[in-house]
C-alpha cells in the first residue's frame, strides 16, 4: 500500500518542479545533487581556506570535487606541495588519478622537476619515486617528465649501461717458448738430403 503513495508523491513533486521555470528547476537539482554527495557550508568554507583560488568558485564545482572525494586535507596537501594556485578542475583531476601532495614531494626529492600537468601525467602512467630515483642513479641528473613517461612506456626499469671500453691487447709473454706438440716432426736442417 505504501509504494503507490510514494509513487504519487514522486509524481506530485515532479509536477511541482515542472511548474517552476528552467532556472529554478536547475537550481533545485543542483542543491539536491550537492546534498547527495555531502556538500555542506562547512565543506565549502574549509575548501576555500585550504585553496584560496576556490574563493570565487561556483557551487556546482564544489559538488564535482566532493563527488570524486576531494577533501580540504587533500587540497591543502597539494597547495603545500607547490601548487598554491590550484583550481577546482586540477583538484578533481588529481583525485581522479591519485596524485597526492606526498607523491609530488617524493618525486621532487627524487630529482623530478615539473608543473602540475607533468605530475598528473607521471602519476597516470604509473611512474613512482623509486623508478625516478633509479633513472637518476643511472647518471641522468635532470629528470624530465616526458623522458620518464617514455622510459616507463617502453618498459625500461633501469637505464641502459653504457658499453665497456675494451681493454688493450696484452703484450706477448716473455720466457720459455711453449712446448712442441708431441706428433710434430722437426724438419731436417739439410733440405737436399
Amino acid at each position: 500500500m505504501e509504494a503507490p503513495i510514494v509513487a504519487q508523491l514522486d509524481l506530485r513533486a515532479e509536477q511541482l518542479l515542472d511548474g517552476l521555470g528552467g532556472g529554478k528547476r536547475r537550481a533545485i537539482d543542483a542543491v539536491i545533487e550537492s546534498k547527495a554527495v555531502g556538500v555542506t557550508p562547512e565543506y565549502i568554507g574549509e575548501m576555500r581556506a585550504a585553496a584560496p583560488t576556490l574563493s570565487n568558485r561556483d557551487f556546482s564545482e564544489f559538488t564535482g570535487m566532493r563527488a570524486v572525494g576531494v577533501t580540504p586535507d587533500f587540497a591543502r596537501a597539494l597547495v603545500n606541495a607547490g601548487f598554491p594556485s590550484i583550481t577546482a578542475e586540477q583538484l578533481t583531476q588529481a583525485r581522479a588519478v591519485g596524485l597526492t601532495g606526498d607523491y609530488v614531494a617524493a618525486m621532487r626529492a627524487a630529482g623530478v622537476r615539473g608543473g602540475f600537468d607533468d605530475f598528473i601525467q607521471l602519476r597516470a602512467v604509473g611512474v613512482d619515486p623509486g623508478f625516478a630515483a633509479r633513472v637518476r642513479a643511472s647518471g641522468i641528473k635532470t629528470l624530465d617528465a616526458d623522458d620518464l613517461v617514455q622510459l616507463k612506456a617502453i618498459g625500461m626499469t633501469r637505464m641502459p649501461v653504457p658499453p665497456r671500453v675494451p681493454e688493450p691487447p696484452r703484450p706477448p709473454r716473455r720466457g720459455r717458448p711453449a712446448a712442441s706438440p708431441p706428433n710434430w716432426n722437426v724438419p731436417d736442417s739439410d733440405p737436399g738430403g
